[in-house]
């Protein structure tokens, strides 16, 4: 005769123990995600704080090669203005041993009438100025603009106007008249004379030349 096994009895877990179980799963799942939240904003802080670092130290870098390379510039650009200034006074020098000394008398004594004479002597020590050595023969067909003179244009009519405008008692006019534009479009240091002079007489005529 077989004895039936005893029904097993289910035993009740006591009351919120599956509460207590959920609320843990819960909390080490939004443990996880805080903790890899946090991670990534690391992270990205981290990025940034590192972008910023590369940023400063190309910024710095570019930096650097402007300040280098404007200095070669400003090297150079010395370097060249020297050599220039050299050449142009050496040339000078070797043109003043061949061609003399020269006074404003003596230039003005290269013009045939009274008023390109009287200009001519007024405008001398002003085209001293602009030549390398303060001390140069000129002829009638030196260059201006071209060796061996190679005077500025800028330069030229800055030094007519520190007084020699004023020494014709033409001052006023050669503001108002644009005078400067005459006298610069002279190729030769005669030309530049005869420009100036025709200027002269139109103003004046050539009688007041005669009368002083």
């Amino acid at each position: 005769m077989q004895v039936s096994a005893a029904p097993r009895r289910r035993v009740q877990e006591p009351p919120g123990r599956d509460t207590e179980r959920q609320a843990r799963l819960n909390f080490a799942h939004a443990s996880r995600i805080f903790t890899n939240f946090i991670a990534g904003r690391g992270f990205v802080k981290c990025a940034k704080a590192c972008s910023r670092q590369l940023s400063l130290q190309l910024l710095g870098r570019i930096m650097t090669g402007f300040l280098i390379s404007g200095l070669l510039v400003g090297s150079a650009v010395v370097a060249g203005i020297t050599i220039f200034n050299v050449r142009g006074r050496r040339r000078e020098r070797k043109m003043q041993a061949e061609r003399g000394a020269q006074t404003a008398a003596d230039f003005a004594s290269l013009f045939d009438t009274a008023t390109e004479r009287f200009i001519a002597g007024k405008l001398f020590p002003y085209l001293q100025m602009s030549t390398f050595t303060k001390q140069f023969s000129f002829r009638l067909d030196d260059k201006l603009w071209e060796p061996p003179l190679q005077f500025v244009k800028d330069d030229v009519e800055d030094n007519l106007h520190l007084g020699f405008w004023d020494d014709l008692e033409l001052g006023l006019s050669a503001e108002h008249d644009g005078f400067g534009a005459q006298v610069l479009s002279a190729r030769t240091i005669g030309d530049l004379v005869h420009t100036i002079a025709a200027i002269y007489r139109d103003r004046y005529g050539a009688e007041r030349v005669s009368s002083e």
